[in-house]
């Protein structure tokens, strides 16, 4: 690497645009915000699907959250049945 290279400037050589929508939680009370947390994505806004598996041997239910925008799960969590 001779002397030139290390004095250029850094170049862009991609930009990512993105669209991120709010809420506006200024109208929400924090019942309203924390269910809008809990069935929404956390990284894009959108609504999650969720799919329960019951397991009735060891009596519990497992539910998982994905969201079909990004392609990711969310969250796992396991309930037990009284």
């Amino acid at each position: 690497m001779d002397s030139s290279e290390k004095t250029s400037k850094p170049q862009t050589i991609a930009t990512i645009d993105v669209n991120i929508q709010f809420p506006n939680f200024s109208e929400m009370n924090w019942n309203e915000e924390a269910l809008y947390d809990h069935l929404h994505c956390c990284l894009c806004g959108s609504e999650l699907q969720f799919h329960h598996k019951a397991n009735r041997v060891q009596n519990f239910i497992t539910e998982e959250a994905s969201c079909p925008s990004c392609k990711i799960k969310t969250r796992e969590s396991a309930h037990t049945i009284q």
